[in-house]
């Protein structure tokens, strides 16, 4: 009769391998380990295409299909620490996740994203000093004459459906968020005006 074989034990996420500054894992266990960490979404370019959607073109001409396209395997209580050690510098973000650097330089962003990087492309906000988030919203209405109940809170249900769909994708995949999806900020203004203007934004 053969013996059992004998499997050795799962062993969780251990905190002592991930951040080696023993000082900050209060920190982290206090503040991070339960931080809520979005899904990944995916949109494919072909599918808005063929259902006839004009933003497909728009976004080729971005050239964010690559990155919307985007898929695979990623483990939350890693992207936790990442985000935990995440620091910024001239423009790189730099962070150490079970004791390897990783800086997001613009070859990641070139080399995996496939995003282009421009030099006389607009950066947001700061090349949008006259930017009137209420005219550009009433462009996106499905009747721009009406009246805007809450000029503070600029709700996405009234919009037009190429730009709902746009903001869709903008707040759950391009710069995504865990909150007010349902609610167009200035900066997704800026950002879906350019898009629907063809003005390449990096």
């Amino acid at each position: 009769m053969a013996e059992p074989v004998r499997r050795t034990p799962v062993r969780g996420p251990n905190i002592h391998g991930w951040i080696s500054d023993e000082d900050l894992h209060p920190t982290y266990l206090q503040r991070w380990k339960e931080q809520r960490v979005l899904r990944h979404k995916v949109a494919t370019i072909n599918w808005l295409q063929a259902s006839g959607f004009q933003i497909s073109h728009m976004l080729m001409e971005q050239g964010v299909q690559h990155l919307l396209e985007l898929q695979g395997r990623y483990y939350p209580d890693l992207v936790r620490v990442f985000y935990y050690n995440l620091k910024t510098r001239d423009g790189i973000a730099y962070s150490k996740v079970k004791g390897v650097d990783i800086a997001l330089d613009y070859n990641i962003w070139t080399n995996v994203a496939q995003l282009p990087i421009l030099d006389d492309a607009l950066h947001v906000p700061n090349d949008f000093a006259h930017f009137n988030r209420i005219l550009t919203y009433r462009s996106f209405l499905r009747n721009p004459a009406q009246d805007l109940p809450n000029r503070k809170h600029l709700l996405v249900g009234p919009l037009k459906m190429e730009e709902r769909l746009l903001h869709y994708l903008l707040v759950w995949i391009l710069c995504p968020r865990g909150t007010n999806l349902a609610q167009c900020s200035e900066l997704d203004l800026m950002i879906m005006s350019a898009i629907t203007q063809n003005r390449k934004i990096n």
